[in-house]
């Protein structure tokens, strides 16, 4: 599943358009790279606590992401996808980080951000496999937690 385009990407930062190197045609190994890493981190901070929650041992019912809603992955697919550009075209061995490096570095803090925000707020999912998106699968349950005073 496809979570961003080129186009998606120019949205964000308009100069990736015009540093496509010649030996590449556009983006789409970077968009790939960043894609599975996405779907690396899903799984580890939203999907296996959101699984668990609900009596499924991921382990076993891994993340699918067809079942993702693709609108709500596309802001971290094109973060990490940026960062993986930015590195691609980062000059490595220098003393002092390049333009590109320090755009990557700030990419992957954005994205850190934004994959934080999606593990604490929840991802809608279609945890039943109905094709449809039920009300009941749009977030992460949550245990309510007190605080009280001893």
């Amino acid at each position: 599943m496809q979570f961003c385009t080129d186009s998606d990407l120019t949205a964000v930062a308009a100069d990736v358009r015009h540093l496509v190197p010649a030996e590449l045609d556009d983006w789409s190994i970077q968009r790939k790279l960043a894609e599975d890493a996405v779907l690396r981190d899903l799984s580890r901070v939203w999907y296996a606590p959101a699984a668990r929650a609900r009596g499924i041992d991921p382990t076993v019912s891994p993340l699918v992401p067809d079942r993702l809603a693709a609108s709500e992955i596309k802001p971290l697919a094109v973060l990490k996808c940026l960062e993986v550009v930015y590195g691609y075209l980062a000059k490595p061995g220098m003393r002092e980080a390049d333009g590109f490096e320090r755009n990557a570095e700030r990419y992957r803090r954005r994205y850190s951000e934004e994959l934080d925000n999606v593990a604490t707020a929840g991802l809608a999912y279609d945890w039943n496999n109905s094709g449809a998106l039920e009300s009941w699968e749009s977030s992460t349950p949550r245990t309510p937690r007190r605080l009280t005073r001893a």
